[in-house]
């Protein structure tokens, strides 16, 4: 089964802190526990690491990741700053990947190689997801990226989000002053949250985040998710404020934390006050570190919807060049560049991020390619050219079934692309079957809709059945039912 990212592209979702917590009742393993066996079935990279050998000698941090999610990509720069600047005090840090339909052993590999140095830490592949059922499933996670902290005694110390407190609790550990009872605290605070946020309890919700802040009043995590509740939940525009003012000034000399909350703050913001808030977090980040990409991206957003589009621009350009040669960053800001919200206002600008991003990785990046694609798909009349970059995506994305998958979906459903490229979402559709093996029931639902709307209808049907018959969620297969029996009802 695929695991979930709790986290957007270019900023954490709504929940998105609240995945370090535990559901109360279902944790096997418990902060101050001792760590379990790391079992894995291939080293990527670096030798491989024996926890018990180690024991009293190292502090490990593992953190699950997947090629696929977006967060988990935007946390691998200060995962190698922090293996760099940590690794002669004894941290050792190593991504653990688990195997699912859009992160085979394959897909882990080559993005490995094409992140190359800038990935400088131990990665390793859990094939059999011995390690994510020791680790994840045992303390009830399910949203990546998640950290957890071994310390030298070998227990563990800390679990949580890799942008959110990490830094903080290596200090601890590495000085010795990391205290486990007031770890356990405050992950109990983190079980009611989650629960409250799931079942729509705001006011259990707020109670958690206060109890959180009178634990330990310095950190500033309980702040964002009262924000997160008042701006989202209770909808009190007020108190949201109140709540996000204090997390800035809490967070002024944590560049990645502003950045993070000004991205969701320019998406909040809709008042002068609440906007002014925003870019003065935006500000501070890129102050504190001149290419925080989403201080930069945030910057950009926050003009671009006040209006402001001579200085929207101006903003991206600097963006851009502060970019300079990451690939990543700017294969991103392309992505937001691009937005319909801003009506082609930055065309041209998100072109010129993702052909730098394309001109600064790997020439055959297929996500890049994707993202030039949808970019000319909006902009564009030349329909042949579009058409041939889409093949391209396609040769070049070949054994990457997800995007491959999000590409095919895409074609056929999105207004600048709906009906215009039926042949090009099924070429990608057919390419995903055979690349997942023709057993993924979401690959599978794409392929009959791409085949419908071909005009191989029947085939249509005998898709979407085995798509219903591997289905495992409720909820999807009421859609899946719904398009069988579209499919059957204008196939006759």
């Amino acid at each position: 089964m695929m695991r979930t990212s709790g986290y957007s592209i270019l900023g954490l979702l709504i929940a998105g802190l609240l995945v370090a917590g535990v559901p109360a009742g279902a944790a096997e393993l418990n902060i101050g526990d001792p760590a379990p066996k790391l079992e894995v079935s291939k080293w990527v990279k670096g030798k491989p690491v024996d926890l018990a050998a180690i024991k009293g000698k190292k502090i490990v941090v593992l953190d699950f990741w997947a090629t696929w999610c977006g967060p988990c990509i935007e946390s691998i720069p200060h995962l190698t700053a922090l293996q760099r600047d940590l690794a002669a005090k004894d941290v050792v840090i190593i991504g653990v990947t688990a195997r699912d339909p859009g992160n085979t052993l394959k897909m882990v590999e080559k993005f490995v190689a094409r992140w190359g140095d800038k990935m400088a830490y131990s990665i390793a592949f859990d094939k059999e997801e011995k390690a994510y059922k020791a680790y994840m499933e045992a303390t009830g996670q399910s949203g990546i990226p998640t950290a957890f902290v071994i310390d030298k005694s070998g227990r563990v110390a800390w679990i949580g989000h890799p942008t959110f407190g990490l830094d903080e609790v290596l200090e601890e550990v590495i000085a010795g002053k990391h205290d486990i009872e007031l770890a356990k605290k405050v992950c109990a605070s983190q079980h009611k949250i989650d629960a409250a946020w799931m079942e729509g309890d705001f006011d259990t919700f707020v109670k958690a985040c206060n109890d959180w802040i009178d634990v330990k009043p310095g950190d500033v995590v309980p702040y964002l998710s009262l924000f997160r509740a008042y701006a989202y939940g209770l909808e009190d525009d007020a108190k949201a404020l109140a709540a996000a003012e204090k997390a800035v000034a809490m967070a002024d000399k944590k560049s990645r934390v502003l950045g993070d909350f000004a991205v969701e703050l320019a998406g909040w913001a809709d008042k002068d006050v609440q906007r002014k808030l925003a870019l003065k977090a935006a500000a501070r980040a890129i102050e504190l570190d001149p290419t925080n990409t989403d201080g930069l991206v945030a910057r950009f957003m926050i003009l671009a919807r006040a209006g402001q589009t001579d200085r929207a621009t101006k903003a991206s350009a600097r963006a851009i060049d502060a970019m300079h040669n990451d690939d990543e960053a700017l294969g991103q800001f392309a992505v937001a560049l691009s937005s319909p919200e801003w009506e082609d206002r930055f065309i041209d600008v998100s072109l010129r991020a993702v052909d730098l991003a394309i001109k600064a990785g790997q020439p055959d990046n297929a996500r890049h390619l994707l993202t030039k694609f949808r970019i000319m798909a909006a902009s564009s009349k030349d329909h042949r050219g579009i058409e041939e970059l889409g093949r391209l995506v396609i040769k070049k994305g070949a054994d990457d079934p997800t995007l491959l998958n999000e590409f095919a979906w895409g074609l056929l459903t999105e207004e600048d692309t709906e009906g215009k490229f039926n042949e090009l979402a099924l070429a990608a559709a057919q390419q995903c079957s055979e690349a997942s093996g023709g057993e993924n029931w979401m690959y599978l639902d794409t392929l009959a809709l791409a085949k419908f709307e071909t005009g191989a209808r029947k085939d249509a049907v005998a898709l979407q059945e085995k798509a219903i018959e591997l289905c495992d969620n409720g909820m999807a297969l009421i859609e899946l039912r719904q398009s069988l029996k579209r499919y059957q009802e204008q196939g006759l």
